[in-house]
């Protein structure tokens, strides 16, 4: 599968753990990529939706032909002064 068709599949997949999770009506175009990479046989993308606090890590192995995606929750915005040199 081609890296795009990936993460609209991605943005799917997190859509529809929404829907089901938070009982809250997401769209896959509402889902944003943070981030991605494609070393060799594996990829590896982080998602956002505005509306909640949590953030999706979706890992694909396209050796073993298995995918996962990893769900996690912001605790904290702690705030910090930047210092110069």
């Amino acid at each position: 599968m081609e890296l795009i068709e990936w993460l609209e599949q991605g943005r799917q997949l997190v859509a529809n753990h929404i829907n089901k999770k938070a009982r809250i009506p997401v769209k896959p175009k509402e889902v944003f990529v943070v981030w991605f990479s494609n070393p060799l046989q594996n990829k590896k993308a982080l998602f956002g939706y505005p509306k909640t606090k949590q953030y999706f890590e979706l890992t694909a192995n396209e050796e073993k032909g298995k995918q996962f995606l990893d769900v996690y929750c912001k605790d904290e915005n702690i705030e910090f002064d930047l210092e110069a040199d």
